[in-house]
């Protein structure tokens, strides 16, 4: 049996529902608790401080909350990102529902993109080509001494 929860997204820029094949998000939320205060909260765990960008995470958590909302039917009032490291830090965001449109709207963008094969490569290497898992899709990785062949 798979755990895969279809999620519908709409967005009023495309004109309401959108409605091909259905997709299926994979992905694992570390934590779901309620706090303190009494609010849901959705927590992802981080082995060291900053171990991705700090925006990606919270992007991360705000698609976990789409998720969560979309398996429940209620929302998450926060989410978290709690470190694991020797620090132990950890930051808490309410989550707005300007927000969640906002990364809505992009999933939907890149899907857009992904269906149209519309996926243009940088002119030139640039810093996310370093951490990009499919830069050899498009490019060689650069070499020690700081030379690419494209």
């Amino acid at each position: 049996m798979s755990n895969d929860t279809a999620v519908t997204l709409s967005d009023p820029v495309l004109n309401g529902p959108y409605d091909p094949p259905t997709r299926y998000f994979d992905g694992r939320i570390d934590l779901v608790t309620q706090i303190e205060t009494g609010e849901v909260s959705i927590v992802d765990f981080k082995s060291t401080d900053h171990a991705q960008p700090q925006t990606v995470t919270w992007d991360q958590l705000h698609v976990y909350a789409l998720g969560y909302q979309e398996l429940t039917g209620t929302g998450a009032d926060v989410v978290e990102i709690r470190n694991l490291d020797e620090t132990g830090t950890s930051e808490r965001d309410a989550v707005r529902n300007a927000r969640l449109s906002e990364v809505r709207h992009r999933i939907l963008l890149a899907g857009e993109a992904v269906r149209q094969n519309r996926l243009p490569r940088h002119h030139d290497w640039v810093h996310a080509c370093n951490t990009c898992d499919l830069v050899g899709l498009c490019r060689t990785r650069l070499s020690s001494s700081g030379a690419h062949n494209d």
